[in-house]
């Protein structure tokens, strides 16, 4: 039980750090990649705006063969792509939209016989929960796009550039980055204990050393974080992290808005025009 606990452990969080590292994805030379974090910020946030007022099906078939496109010519890799966005969101949104499979009234395509009852579904039915699953499964590609080919830190500094407190941009990059510091000295510590195990253990004291873990690590991010706060006070800190890099728009980046902005405007006048399927 205890190799089995610390090997979960231990998985979770290189898990966790496989999932929000994105250097490797982010300091490739693909499109987004050359973008300004400003540009990308307000212009896949368009494109999730649009998606989540979207019914038309072909529509968000579109802006979803987009963020494909925009993936592939990010230099990512297709499978991780795919299963990136498609692991978990949008398979919970599938898995709760499947009533509606059945209870939407309409036109009777497929009848199931399960445990004594007839289940039907409709092609309504069926509409609604392809819009819905396609629908967030967008909003997540794009949400991809933007935390894979674009370091956080330049995530946070955009967003005090567009009007973000500079407290919780502070906080939310600060954050981020002691998330890893925090995993790798679980990682550490469990192997340290690992290390140290000449036999089997018991159950109960397995609990123990898993609770002693975890009260230590608390203790060491208090510690961590009071020597942190002194050192930045120290240093001049006064609310705002100065930089010295301030990247401006290029022309690229008004190119990729130029492109991007009609496409979306055009989307939508199809969608008020045109009605859902």
């Amino acid at each position: 039980m205890s190799v089995v606990l610390t090997r979960t452990f231990k998985d979770l969080s290189n898990l966790l750090k496989e999932s929000l590292f994105s250097e490797e994805t982010s300091s490739r030379k693909g499109l987004l990649q050359l973008l300004n974090a400003k540009t990308k910020i307000i212009t896949l946030s368009s494109f999730i705006f649009v998606s989540v007022i979207l019914h038309n099906l072909y529509l968000l078939i579109l802006l979803g063969s987009i963020s494909i496109l925009l993936g592939l010519l990010s230099k990512i890799d297709i499978r991780d792509l795919i299963i990136g966005t498609t692991f978990f969101i949008p398979i919970y949104a599938g898995i709760i939209m499947t009533p509606i499979l059945f209870f939407q009234h309409g036109e009777n395509l497929l009848s199931l016989e399960l445990l004594g009852r007839t289940l039907t579904i409709t092609k309504e039915g069926l509409e609604a929960f392809s819009t819905f699953t396609l629908r967030v499964w967008v909003c997540v590609s794009y949400s991809f796009l933007l935390f894979h080919t674009t370091r956080f830190h330049e995530i946070a500094k955009a967003l005090r550039k567009l009007g973000l407190p500079p407290l919780i941009s502070t906080s939310l990059s600060m954050a981020f980055t002691y998330t890893f510091f925090f995993i790798d000295m679980i990682w550490r510590m469990l192997t340290a204990r690992e290390s140290r195990l000449t036999g089997k253990e018991s159950f109960l004291k397995t609990i123990k050393n898993t609770s002693s873990i975890v009260g230590s690590l608390l203790v060491r991010a208090y510690e961590k974080s009071e020597r942190i706060n002194y050192a930045m006070i120290s240093r001049g800190y006064r609310g705002e992290v100065i930089t010295l890099n301030h990247s401006a728009l290029r022309k690229r980046d008004y190119v990729f808005m130029a492109l991007s902005f009609p496409l979306l405007a055009l989307v939508l006048f199809t969608e008020l025009t045109g009605g859902s399927t």
